[in-house]
């Protein structure tokens, strides 16, 4: 009996070896068999070397060189695949895989609009069936749950594989250098594993490593991002199609925690870096470029609890360089440009279910706004700096310390046909609006339910200049072009705050105009009250007010010859009340006939009669001084004229008797001549030309004589004011002596000519003698076309 058992042992033993040796040797004719059953319904073959192996001694599957092919072209391929399993598990219900070890896999996934193919099979789409149809597939059974068995598998390891991908005939290819995952257990009830993830897309590449541990859904996971150089050009297909022309490199490097229980999930990120390297994308016709940015985010807590609002905090800092704004057609037209922004320090927390963002110090350098780089003209805008002190935003205010701007540069070019042409590359990038068709216009208005938001808080402690701020104006639309540089040497304001309407919030501006006009206001504002302040008190002195011609000349048909302008206000805006008082005062004010550029012409006569009004409002001195007291609302104001008319009165009444005092400049008589003015009917006393040589404007040695004697006359007698009027000749522009100068071109560059003598004339006298710039008054320049005339500076008394 002994001996039967054991022959029938080993019989058995030997018939399962033999078996196992048969299935070992037909298992890849039969592998080969049902697979290329099953696969030629998609016109796919199996490679003839392909092999797939069975080795039930050790439950192995080994798979080499397995390639299917579709029209002789091959769609999947793997070259090892290696599955061991431990079957005696499966009555434990566990599901042992000892481990998982591919090489080489090669594989393809076409995208196009709605229909994909994997491997070289189309999957077929998804088709809702009726509801009655779907309810009548039901079966009528109730389906027991599967037996729930444990998934353990020590080891899967996958290598030098390659996806490739096709969206919408754009190709991308995901090569996996490597992906493992360790000590993987999972069941219903715990799931716990180790993944590593080392993939490359193009040049870029992806790493990722985690560590989980899950029981019932609650535990927690533990991983480490780090994407290098990921190119963005990669995602364009996936884009909308305004938006195009994506490049740009993308480096992230993060370490995370995920904690998950029954009552909320708490993501942590440390030590987390966004970097973005030469970015340029194109969205509508707008062009965006970042040469580089880099984001840092020390800790970044996002708290999750069931029905409530997430918690987000988080601390970092933002750094970016050469960010560049363009019209995405013409590049040359700039829109704006920055060097440098950086935020030292981004603070974000989250209370009563809104975020709080606090943003310590923001600094801008070297932006650029508004410039066409196809000209000649300046920018718009720019400034070296500028920087924000303590920002904080949330949903409902905007609070900010200290606002600081240095070395404004405002360049505001009109062309000739009253267009500002600094702002064409701003214009070029707005969307046209489309008008609203009939249908739209018909149709009723759909009711909106409106809620009330708390009104929006706001509050600045102080904002000032730094450095001058220069404000270019040059105006091409009128003749002669007018152009005035101001300086603004001083702007700030402060204590801005809605939350404390009654807060009375100071204005400073000071500067100048040119060289010698200035300015200084000072204001106080209450902007939040029921009854808006505004109370503004300052003013402007030493205008020139031949520089405005340009503008008066087409309504009154007269140019303004000489004069300054100085101007005081203190007036007080509450509501559309306002109420105060200006003072003008005119210094030697006088005017000429309108584009009459020839010196002494008769054209010049048609002055008088408005000279001779303007003259009863003149004083000793030839100045108009005015008070007007300003009263009404913004929509009706007035100016008091009870003043005006009694000065018209008063002044009519001295005319006869104004005197020259011509015996005064007897001394002077070698630079001073006495002659009589039939239009005034009085003496008038006239300071001989100085003369120019053609094309000249500086001083000359020759110059200085006149210029001593000219200095001491006005030292001597303090209250002289003179006005000098620059006169040129065909001769500076290298026409002949007596032509008639009749060229727009010309005409300007006489006139550019002149100011630049008179003004040189100005700034010697006044740095080198110390005489007050008030005393010199500038006048349109004029040319004179006769046949013996020369370049010179005329001066008349006031």
């Amino acid at each position: 009996m002994k001996r039967f058992t054991t022959i029938t042992l080993k019989v058995l033993a030997a018939f399962f070896f033999f078996l196992y040796l048969l299935i070992w040797l037909v298992s890849p004719m039969v592998s080969n068999h049902f697979i290329e059953k099953n696969i030629s319904q998609f016109d796919i073959t199996l490679n003839e070397s392909s092999t797939v192996r069975y080795n039930p001694f050790i439950s192995q599957i080994k798979i080499d060189d397995f390639t299917l092919e579709k029209a002789n072209k091959p769609v999947f391929s793997i070259e090892k695949l290696t599955v061991e399993m431990n079957l005696l598990q499966l009555i434990f219900d566990k599901l042992h895989i000892k481990s998982v070890i591919a090489e080489g896999i090669h594989g393809g996934v076409i995208i196009n609009g709605d229909k994909i193919t994997v491997a070289g099979v189309t999957l077929p789409q998804a088709i809702d069936k009726p509801a009655t149809e779907q309810d009548s597939d039901k079966s009528p059974t109730e389906t027991k749950p599967a037996t729930a068995y444990q998934l353990v598998m020590p080891l899967l390891t996958i290598k030098d594989s390659k996806i490739d991908v096709s969206y919408n005939n754009e190709d991308l290819a995901f090569e996996i250098n490597a992906i493992t995952v360790e000590s993987l257990v999972a069941d219903q009830q715990a799931q716990s594993a180790n993944l590593a993830l080392d993939i490359s897309l193009a040049e870029s590449n992806v790493k990722l490593t985690a560590d989980a541990q899950l029981i019932n859904g609650q535990g927690e996971i533990d991983s480490h991002l780090d994407i290098s150089q990921f190119d963005l050009a990669i995602i364009q297909p996936w884009l909308p199609e305004n938006i195009r022309d994506l490049t740009g490199l993308v480096s992230v490097n993060s370490q995370q925690k995920l904690f998950i229980n029954d009552i909320n999930q708490q993501l942590k990120l440390s030590d987390t870096k966004l970097t973005l390297t030469k970015l340029a994308a194109v969205k509508d016709n707008v062009q965006l470029s970042i040469e580089e940015s880099t984001t840092q985010f020390s800790n970044i807590d996002v708290l999750l609890t069931n029905n409530q609002p997430p918690t987000v905090s988080a601390n970092g800092q933002f750094d970016m360089t050469n960010l560049d704004i363009a019209n995405a057609e013409n590049p040359q037209l700039l829109v704006a440009s920055i060097a440098k922004v950086a935020v030292n320090s981004i603070d974000t927390n989250t209370i009563e279910a809104k975020p709080i963002i606090t943003l310590n110090s923001i600094m801008i350098e070297q932006a650029i706004v508004s410039q066409d780089n196809q000209s000649d003209l300046p920018a718009l805008t720019q400034f070296s700096q500028l920087l924000i002190d303590n920002l904080v935003v949330s949903e409902q205010a905007a609070d900010i310390n200290i606002i600081t701007l240095a070395d404004l540069k405002i360049d505001a070019q009109i062309n000739a046909d009253k267009k500002l042409t600094s702002l064409l590359p701003i214009q070029s990038i707005q969307p046209v609006e489309q008008s609203a068709t009939n249908n739209d216009a018909t149709q009723e208005p759909e009711s909106i339910e409106k809620t009330e938001k708390a009104a929006f808080q706001f509050s600045l402690n102080d904002f000032h200049l730094t450095n001058n701020a220069i404000i270019n104006f040059k105006d091409h639309s009128v003749k002669p072009i007018f152009q005035q540089i101001f300086t603004i040497e001083e702007l700030q304001f402060n204590q801005l705050n809605s939350r404390n309407p009654e807060l009375k919030s100071t204005l400073k501006l000071r500067g100048k105009n040119n060289r010698y006009a200035h300015f200084d206001f000072d204001g106080v504002m209450q902007p939040f009250v029921e009854q808006p302040l505004y109370a503004v008190k300052g003013g402007i002195k030493e205008v020139s007010l031949p520089a405005i011609s340009s503008y008066i000349k087409n309504a009154l048909s007269f140019e303004i010859k000489t004069g300054q302008l100085d101007f005081n206000i203190d007036t007080t805006l509450t509501g559309d009340k306002i109420s105060g008082k200006s003072k003008i005062l005119l210094r030697g004010f006088d005017f000429t006939a309108a584009d009459d550029h020839e010196a002494d012409s008769l054209k010049d006569q048609t002055a008088i009669p408005l000279s001779v009004a303007l003259g009863m409002l003149k004083d000793s001195k030839g100045n108009v001084d005015l008070s007007l007291p300003i009263s009404g609302n913004t929509n009706d104001p007035s100016f008091g004229l009870s003043g005006l008319m009694t000065l018209l009165v008063k002044q009519a009444t001295m005319m006869a008797a104004k005197d020259y005092l011509m015996t005064t400049f007897v001394p002077y008589a070698n630079v001073v001549s006495v002659a009589m003015t039939a239009g005034k009917m009085l003496l008038k006393v006239r300071l001989n030309d100085l003369p120019y040589v053609a094309t000249h404007s500086d001083i000359t040695e020759d110059q200085q004589v006149f210029i001593k004697q000219f200095a001491l006359l006005l030292k001597d007698k303090p209250d002289t004011q003179v006005t000098l009027c620059a006169i040129s000749t065909p001769a500076d522009v290298g026409l002949k002596t007596g032509e008639k100068v009749k060229d727009h071109k010309f005409i300007e560059q006489l006139h550019q000519l002149s100011l630049l003598r008179v003004e040189n004339f100005k700034h010697h006298i006044v740095d080198k003698y110390k005489v007050a710039s008030s005393r010199l008054l500038l006048c349109t320049p004029q040319i004179d076309s006769a046949k013996n005339a020369k370049p010179r500076i005329t001066f008349d008394v006031n």
